[in-house]
């Protein structure tokens, strides 16, 4: 398996270095369907530098939107629980994105979280 780097889907998601952009796809083009892991971890980071107004300043549906979008290409396999937490970040300003994976890996329950977290906590049933 192949693990994608944050700074390449931010490449494919941004078009903000075309050049970068076409060498991605190029070794994308490569790749068969699911075999380009993308970790939570990355998940988490692409989330957080969309919304950096330093530098793209994204809106929150918008990275939801173009998350979305990016992890529907055949070649990328993300976890299961990236996609419901992408929808849980789009309906929940409050939390960030690493919330609603804890969220998602907790099944929507207080009984599998331990958190001081009010508003994630009142998310998850009892």
């Amino acid at each position: 398996m192949i693990f994608a780097d944050t700074n390449i889907l931010v490449r494919l998601a941004t078009n903000d270095d075309p050049a970068q952009r076409s060498l991605a796809m190029a070794r994308l083009a490569q790749c068969g369907s699911n075999e380009v892991n993308v970790s939570d971890v990355v998940v988490a980071e692409m989330f957080f530098v969309l919304a950096s107004q330093k530098h793209y300043g994204m809106s929150r549906a918008d990275i939801c939107s173009t998350l979305s979008d990016l992890f529907s290409i055949s070649q990328f396999f993300v976890s299961r629980e990236a996609l419901p937490a992408i929808v849980l970040a789009r309906n929940n300003k409050k939390l960030d994105i690493t919330d609603c994976l804890l969220a998602v890996y907790a099944d929507g329950s207080r009984d599998n979280l331990l958190s001081f977290d009010k508003d994630l906590l009142k998310i998850l049933k009892t």
